[in-house]
């Protein structure tokens, strides 16, 4: 049976001289970016609800996204980022695919593994929801609320 060191403990505890670990990455304090959207009015597919900044240095960790009631039957919610000047917008990195009809009323979708997560952003990077068919149609959806949660570490 053999030791094998992952890239922080060999950083801290066994390359000689030691090298600083960046603080996202050990000990880091979590924080949270959380935002909701209430649906007021219809929307087209592809449109975008901006939610908020994460700061230069933010890797994200996590994310929840939850939808309040039936906001349309063939709707469905991505959670990602827009173009940043460095990284290409990728409104699913976080959260791929939210199902928003009645048979899933107060679904909350966690995180799976996909391209945003664990991801560093070098500049600050605009959170967003992409709206992938036509959302608000019907009355039942005006009132219902998008809200999001992202977790965050910042190094």
């Amino acid at each position: 049976m053999a030791n094998l060191n992952g890239s922080q403990y060999a950083q801290a505890y066994v390359t000689v001289p030691s090298s600083k670990i960046a603080p996202g990455n050990y000990n880091g304090a979590v924080r949270i970016l959380k935002a909701n959207y209430t649906i007021t009015a219809e929307h087209a597919a592809n449109d975008v609800i901006l939610l908020g900044k994460l700061p230069a240095g933010a890797m994200v960790v996590d994310a929840i996204l939850h939808v309040n009631g039936d906001i349309g039957d063939g709707t469905t919610l991505d959670l990602g980022f827009t173009a940043n000047g460095v990284d290409s917008a990728n409104l699913d990195a976080f959260i791929d695919g939210l199902v928003t009809t009645a048979a899933a009323i107060g679904q909350m979708v966690d995180t799976a593994t996909l391209a945003g997560i664990f991801q560093e952003f070098t500049v600050e990077t605009t959170v967003a929801v992409d709206i992938k068919a036509t959302l608000g149609t019907t009355d039942s959806a005006i009132g219902k609320v998008i809200s999001a949660v992202i977790f965050y570490v910042v190094n």
